[in-house]
């Protein structure tokens, strides 16, 4: 069997309070994936919640800043 990665997009888990169906659903997600990409559109705050060891958190949050200064995007 190949590398099965997962791309999970979210508002903003694992950061803030929002989204908290994720905490139970991540456990099953890493048990079946290999790694899990995490990709929160934004941070309700810098408090990052506990992850499983195969999660990566991919901040893009730095979008937000490219946007500000484009017309269109």
């Amino acid at each position: 069997m190949g590398n099965k990665t997962l791309l999970l997009l979210t508002v903003s888990f694992p950061y803030g309070n929002a989204e908290t169906f994720l905490e139970t659903e991540i456990k099953y997600h890493t048990e079946v994936f290999e790694s899990v990409i995490i990709v929160p559109l934004r941070k309700e705050n810098h408090i990052l919640r506990e992850l499983p060891i195969n999660c990566i958190v991919l901040d893009v949050s730095f979008l937000s800043l490219i946007k500000k200064g484009c017309t269109a995007l």
